[in-house]
């Protein structure tokens, strides 16, 4: 009987020692509903609530097996103040039957998950939040998109009136002109192009930005779209006065591609070309296939000032600086290549 006390009191005692230290609220229920046991993880959740006292009824429905949420009120150290404050928060109760003291009753496990409640519900703010700062930046990106197709409208149109009028006038149509006239009325013309295609580009890239491109892909001839290119360009290279050399390959494979905007990249590459080549220069456009590979090679090349070896890497870094490449370019020729895939 000793030995049984024994061991029984050691059992209760390394028992306590262990529902002490648990940061867990442990509350021992018996069959009439009266608190028998509180550890100190529960008496700092609720505080001094006689609900939960030992020898007072528990305030709580208990049902055994479910986890349910519970409000707390808990008892914490002011920071103060030697006296307690208390705090509400939520606790997670889980509810075990077992034997205490030689009779059937409720073991009441509660986890104080206040923090973890916080932070759900400041993540779900902060998703909410966010999902609104989205819709606004999409609303702000149709806004602009909007925005930049309405005034590039608005400023082609006066734009291509103004270019009509300076081609009827270069052609004489309201009267003979000097040669003085011609010159300026040259420069009106060709600084309006110039005006144009930026704003052409911006429309461009506002209708990428929507989504709204597409490509035309089918069997297109290279040849064909090269000669469509310099036609666009022919007049700037002889207004500069440079050299053009062609070495076009006739029987070039067709290629897969969308013609409108391989001549885009053509003529953007030639423009590149003549306005960095002084008077007297030469510009190049190579067309050479392999259909071992089944490739097609463009190369557009000029005797500009080009870009020197060791800046070369920079060229496709972001707002990487044009001055500074400019001004150590001096003498490497510029050149630029596509590969397209043969049909």
């Amino acid at each position: 009987m000793r030995q049984c006390q024994h061991r029984l009191h050691s059992g209760e005692k390394r028992f306590h020692n262990l529902v002490t230290r648990l940061a867990d609220g442990v509350i021992i229920v018996d069959t009439e509903g009266v608190v028998r046991f509180v550890n100190p993880a529960a008496e700092t959740m609720f505080g001094s609530a006689d609900n939960v006292q030992p020898g007072h009824p528990f305030g709580v429905p208990i049902v055994v097996g479910e986890t349910t949420e519970i409000d707390l009120v808990r008892s914490d150290p002011s920071p103060h103040s030697p006296n307690a404050y208390l705090s509400h928060g939520v606790g997670e109760m889980r509810v075990v039957e077992i034997e205490w003291e030689g009779s059937r009753a409720s073991l009441i496990s509660i986890r104080d998950v206040t923090e973890h409640k916080q932070s759900q519900e400041a993540l779900e703010q902060a998703n909410d939040a966010l999902e609104v700062t989205n819709v606004r930046l999409v609303q702000a990106a149709r806004f602009k998109d909007d925005f930049i197709a309405s005034m590039s409208h608005e400023l082609r149109t006066p734009l291509n009136v103004i270019l009509g009028l300076a081609g009827a006038l270069q052609e004489e149509t309201y009267g003979p002109l000097t040669e003085h006239q011609h010159h300026l009325l040259q420069n009106i013309e060709h600084n309006g192009q110039v005006l144009l295609a930026i704003i052409n580009d911006i429309l461009e890239f506002a209708r990428i930005e929507a989504g709204q491109t597409t490509l035309d892909l089918h069997p297109t001839s290279i040849p064909m779209v090269c000669q469509t290119s310099l036609g666009q360009v022919r007049k700037d290279i002889q207004a500069r006065g440079l050299t053009l050399a062609e070495t076009i390959d006739p029987d070039a494979p067709h290629v897969h591609a969308d013609p409108q905007r391989l001549k885009q990249v053509l003529v953007h590459l030639l423009r590149n070309a003549i306005k960095f080549t002084p008077s007297g220069g030469h510009i190049g456009l190579e067309v050479t296939s392999d259909r071992t590979r089944r490739v097609v090679r463009v190369t557009v090349w000029d005797t500009g000032i080009g870009i020197a070896p060791e800046l070369q890497e920079r060229l496709f870094q972001p707002l990487c600086s044009s001055t500074a490449v400019t001004a150590a370019a001096m003498e490497a020729p510029a050149w630029g290549w596509r590969w397209w895939p043969a049909w």
